[in-house]
């Protein structure tokens, strides 16, 4: 969810909220899912000459290099609400002392 004030904001603030974004776990999360469902839309397209093969090819290969999870996104939504578990223990943890 685009952070209020988004529009009045410089390009280099919008740029530092899209990098936060990209570093954190949801992040992530939404880029699996967008690559993990561009692959699949790609791979579907008839006939089989008119897929773009070095798109799929080189989503794949941003998947597997980038750590991006190579799965169900229902299975990517588990991890992604470890993650987010995990993180607030941290953050409970660190108040406590």
């Amino acid at each position: 969810m685009r952070p209020k004030g988004w529009s009045k904001m410089s390009k280099e603030q919008r740029a530092k909220e899209a990098l936060d974004l990209f570093q954190a776990p949801r992040g992530k999360y939404i880029v699996a899912q967008a690559l993990h469902y561009g692959i699949k839309s790609l791979k579907s397209v008839k006939p089989d000459v008119m897929q773009e093969k070095s798109n799929i090819e080189d989503m794949e290969m941003l998947q597997e290099l980038f750590n991006f999870p190579i799965m169900e996104p229902e299975e990517t939504r588990r991890m992604f609400q470890k993650a987010m578990k995990a993180k607030e223990n941290q953050a409970s943890a660190a108040n406590q002392v």
